[in-house]
C-alpha cells in the first residue's frame, strides 16, 4: 500500500513545480526574443527567407519575397504552393529535392522562379528541413536572385566563345604568355606555326619551344616589352620542324601582366618579293625583245590594213548585188503567196461542188434505192453505202483523213463497220472474208490508232474521234 505523502512532500514538490514554471517562463521569453530577433535579421536581409509546410503551402517568406514574387503577403500565406512560383521544366527537379529534405538531407540548387506578373528570373537556393521533435514538417531555406550574375556569366561566355572563334579563325598566330613567357593560351594559326598542338604548348616556356628566342634576343625584347609596356615587331627567320625555314613577321605588345604575340607568315611574302624581282629582271629583257616584235607587227599590221581596205570594197560591191537579190526573192515570194491563196480558193470550191454532187446526185436515188424490196444483206449495204456517204460529207470525215492515210482500204471497210456496231462473224459475212482475217485487221488497226498495249474498247475509241 503506497504511503500517503506528507505536508513537508507535498511543499517540496510545490516549490519544485514552482521553479520549472519559472524556468520555462523564461525560457518562452527568451525563445520568443530569440524568434523576434530571427525574423527582425530575416526582414532586413536582401536575400528572401521562406518556410513551407509538408503540402507546400508557405508559412513564411520575408519582406524580399513578397517584394520579389510581386504577391501580397495575404496571397502567399493564403494557400499559395512553392510549384505556383517554379517554372513547369524546373518543378520536377523541385519536387525530388524537397523529397530528400523531408528525408533530413539539406538542398542547394538553381531554379528558374515565376512573379505573379508571369516574369521570371533565376534564383540559388539553399534548403533545410524543419523539425518538430523527431519529425520533419517542413522545409526552410534562403532564395538569392543570381539572374543578373547568369547574365554576366552568359554574356562572358559568349564573349569568350566569340573571342576564340575569331582567334581560330585569324590567318595570323596569336599566343598569350604570362608575366615569365610561359604560354597561357594560343589559337589554331599559332599551333601550325610552331608546328605542335595546343596541349603540348601550354604552360611551356617560350624558349622551350622556340630555341632560338635568346640565341636572336627576343626573349630579353620580350621581357622588356612586359616591363615597360611599349610594344616591338620585328621579321625574322624560324625554324619549323615539318616545312624548314619560315619567315615569321612578329609583333609583341604587353596584355595585363603578361605578353602578347601576334605572328604572321611572310614566306610567301617573301618569297613574292624575290619572284618580283626576278620577273622585273626578266620584263626588262622581254621589254627589249617585245620594241623589235612591234615594230615587225607595225610593218605587217600596215600590210593587214590595206588588205582589209581592199576586202571592204568588195564587200560592200556584193552587198549591192545581194540587195538586188533579195528585191527579187521577195517579188518571187508574193508571185507564190497569190498562187497558193489561189490554190486554197480552188480547193475549197471542189470541196462544195463534191458535197453538193453527193447530196443532189448521190442521195436522192440511194433513198430510193432503199424504199424497193431489198432483202437484208442489200439492207445492211445500203445503210453502209448512206453512212459512209454521210461521213465524207461530215467534219468527221476530214478530221479522220490524218489517220485513215495510215489504213490499208481493207482495214478502212473494217473500221467503218466496227464503228457501226457491227461483230466480226457480220464483218466477215459482209467482206467475204475469215473471221481470223477480220481479227488480224483489227489488232493492225489498234496498233496503228495507238491503243495496241491498251484496255480501250475499239469502237468506242472510233465514236471518240467524231
Amino acid at each position: 500500500m503506497t504511503e500517503k505523502p506528507t505536508y513537508k512532500d507535498l511543499k517540496q514538490r510545490t516549490e519544485g513545480l514552482e521553479k520549472e514554471a519559472v524556468e520555462h517562463k523564461r525560457a518562452e521569453e527568451a525563445l520568443r526574443e530569440s524568434e523576434r530577433k530571427y525574423r527582425h535579421l530575416t526582414e532586413s536581409l536582401l536575400d528572401i527567407v521562406y518556410e513551407f509546410d509538408r503540402e507546400g503551402k508557405f508559412t513564411y517568406v520575408n519582406e524580399a519575397g513578397i517584394h520579389m514574387f510581386g504577391y501580397s503577403k495575404e496571397e502567399i500565406l493564403g494557400g499559395l504552393r512553392v510549384e505556383d512560383i517554379i517554372t513547369k521544366e524546373d518543378r520536377a527537379p523541385s519536387r525530388r529535392a524537397i523529397g530528400e529534405i523531408f528525408k533530413g538531407n539539406t538542398a542547394v540548387g538553381e531554379r528558374t522562379f515565376l512573379r505573379k506578373d508571369g516574369t521570371q528570373f533565376i534564383g540559388e537556393i539553399h534548403s533545410g528541413p524543419i523539425y518538430k521533435g523527431k519529425d520533419v514538417v517542413g522545409v526552410t531555406g534562403v532564395l538569392r536572385d543570381i539572374t543578373t550574375a547568369k547574365q554576366a556569366e552568359e554574356a562572358l561566355r559568349e564573349t569568350q566563345e566569340r573571342l576564340s572563334k575569331f582567334m581560330d579563325s585569324a590567318i595570323d598566330g596569336f599566343a598569350l604568355l604570362d608575366s615569365h613567357l610561359n604560354f597561357v593560351d594560343i589559337n589554331k594559326a599559332a599551333e601550325a606555326s610552331f608546328g605542335i598542338s595546343k596541349n603540348e604548348i601550354i604552360g611551356k616556356n617560350i624558349s622551350e619551344i622556340a630555341p632560338d628566342v635568346k640565341q636572336t634576343g627576343r626573349y630579353d625584347k620580350y621581357l622588356r616589352v612586359i616591363k615597360t609596356g611599349d610594344p616591338f615587331s620585328i621579321d625574322g627567320v624560324v625554324p619549323h620542324p615539318k616545312f624548314g625555314d619560315m619567315h615569321i613577321a612578329i609583333r609583341a605588345f604587353k596584355v595585363g601582366d603578361g605578353l602578347g604575340i601576334i605572328t604572321t607568315d611572310i614566306t610567301e611574302r617573301k618569297r613574292a618579293e624575290d619572284a618580283l624581282q626576278n620577273a622585273r629582271d626578266e620584263l626588262e629583257r622581254r621589254v627589249e625583245e617585245r620594241t623589235a616584235e612591234l615594230a615587225r607587227a607595225n610593218e605587217e599590221l600596215s600590210t593587214e590594213i590595206a588588205e582589209r581596205k581592199r576586202v571592204e570594197k568588195e564587200l560592200k560591191e556584193r552587198g549591192k548585188e545581194l540587195e538586188g537579190k533579195t528585191r527579187n526573192l521577195e517579188e518571187v515570194n508574193t508571185a507564190l503567196r497569190v498562187l497558193l491563196k489561189s490554190r486554197e480558193e480552188d480547193k475549197a470550191e471542189l470541196e462544195e461542188k463534191v458535197l453538193f454532187n453527193v447530196r443532189e446526185l448521190v442521195a436522192p436515188y440511194l433513198e430510193k434505192l432503199k424504199k424497193s424490196g431489198l432483202d437484208d444483206k442489200q439492207k445492211g449495204y445500203t445503210n453502209i453505202l448512206e453512212s459512209n456517204l454521210n461521213d465524207i460529207t461530215s467534219p468527221f470525215s476530214q478530221r479522220l483523213s490524218s489517220w485513215y492515210l495510215k489504213l490499208t482500204p481493207t482495214e478502212i471497210q473494217v473500221a467503218n463497220l466496227i464503228k457501226y456496231g457491227k461483230s466480226t462473224k457480220e464483218i466477215a459475212e459482209f467482206l467475204n472474208l475469215s473471221s481470223q482475217t477480220i481479227e488480224f485487221h483489227r489488232k493492225n488497226i489498234r496498233e496503228k490508232i495507238g491503243i495496241k498495249n491498251k484496255r480501250a474498247n475499239l469502237r468506242t475509241h472510233l465514236l471518240s474521234m467524231e
